[in-house]
């Protein structure tokens, strides 16, 4: 049983971190952008 709990935790884990990198892609790649740009 705990170690269902521990796997499942870590992919609560994976599932929550996917979902903040997504949120972040757009920003990221703005930031690229600019990054381009000024050099």
């Amino acid at each position: 049983m705990e170690y269902l709990r521990a796997r499942h935790g870590k992919a609560l884990m994976i599932l929550g971190y996917v979902q903040t990198v997504k949120c972040r892609k757009p920003i990221l790649s703005k930031l690229l952008k600019l990054l381009e740009r000024t050099f």
